[in-house]
């Protein structure tokens, strides 16, 4: 009687734990993703990101170099003026023209 009780104890608190743990991941999840469709929207063409960490994986988890991942980056639309990437969760436009460049002056 007193083992089903215990039993029936933890098995409620840790459901309520688990289910906690999951509301939490799914809220962290859409909070990292909410502003990957901002390139998108304006029809502009972007990096695909990573979830969180954006276009800087390999930076962040160090499995390239700074240089190399971002010459991948500035190479990904090689006919494009200019296009979208992440910095984490932070929009960035990537210029490649140096037109557009010249007549920000």
């Amino acid at each position: 009687m007193i083992g089903c009780a215990i039993s029936c104890l933890f098995g409620a608190i840790f459901s309520k734990w688990g289910l906690l743990a999951g509301i939490l991941g799914y809220w962290a999840y859409r909070w990292s993703i909410a502003t990957y469709d901002t390139f998108e929207k304006r029809g502009i063409k972007f990096v695909p990101p990573v979830p969180l960490l954006g276009n800087f994986k390999h930076m962040v988890l160090q499995t390239k170099s700074f240089s190399d991942a971002m010459n991948d980056l500035y190479n990904y639309f090689p006919t494009e003026k200019f296009c979208g990437m992440f910095e984490m969760r932070r929009p960035i436009i990537l210029v490649r023209d140096p037109e557009m460049i010249r007549d920000r002056k």
